[in-house]
């Protein structure tokens, strides 16, 4: 039966790696962008780590029950408590001293309502994230310190949300070698990346040129000099 595709880990456009984190998904090997930067045990351990806190504070249907029944209480609730709170503070024979002290109450009952129904959801959420994060810095220091000036690869979570069972994972890659238009193995000139050191080696000395008689063996060599500038060189009959 073949993986999904989400079993593998994912490239983006800005050569980051992605993994989808759930409980359908397998975690994928190491990457070989990142082998000789993380150890396959490391891999392992880490991605195992993240799954399993992920499933920990991943609760769908449950946290989609809790969702519904907030919304339910946040709708229903304020407003016949607002009202039963302000008939009971409010009094009709000293309106100018209860109006706004029954108006407080009745907008107190609302925001108790709101707390009690979204704050155990929230702050459940917000523990595991924390925790995440936590996790993710003492990974990164461990590394950091272990770096010895290589590349340390950043690790990001993000973790499943209310209406998402899945969460994410992305971590940088080594930055790429500069792209070229030159392709592999094609000739360049020597003047295109050319080593340093060339520059400063002189240029080696000339020969004679072709048609003199230095070139065909009868006259002076490199570095002739005579008075006349045309003695080196051979008539030739054009006539013939």
């Amino acid at each position: 039966m073949p993986n999904h595709p989400n079993h593998y880990a994912q490239r983006t456009a800005d050569g980051n790696i992605t993994l989808i984190v759930g409980k359908a998904h397998e975690m994928p090997p190491l990457p070989y962008e990142l082998s000789g930067l993380i150890a396959h045990e490391t891999w392992d351990q880490r991605t195992r780590t993240i799954k399993g806190m992920c499933a920990r504070f991943s609760k769908p249907l449950f946290e989609r029950v809790i969702f519904i029944v907030a919304m339910i209480l946040t709708l229903a609730l304020p407003f016949p408590l607002y009202n039963l709170v302000f008939n009971v503070v409010f009094d009709p024979r000293r309106p100018n001293d209860t109006f706004f002290q029954a108006r407080a109450a009745g907008f107190g009952v609302f925001v108790a309502v709101v707390l009690f129904c979204w704050a155990p959801l929230a702050v459940w959420k917000w523990i595991g994230a924390a925790r995440m994060r936590a996790q993710l810095r003492q990974w990164e220091t461990n590394d950091r310190a272990n770096a010895s000036g290589r590349f340390v690869p950043e690790w990001k979570v993000e973790m499943p949300g209310i209406f998402s069972i899945n969460g994410r994972v992305t971590i940088t890659t080594p930055p790429s070698v500069a792209p070229t238009s030159f392709s592999a193995g094609a000739y360049l000139p020597p003047y295109i990346n050319a080593p340093a050191y060339m520059h400063a080696v002189p240029a080696p000395p000339q020969g004679p040129m072709p048609g003199t008689l230095a070139y065909n063996g009868g006259g002076p060599g490199y570095g002739y000099s005579g008075s006349d500038e045309k003695s080196g060189f051979q008539d030739v009959n054009l006539k013939a």
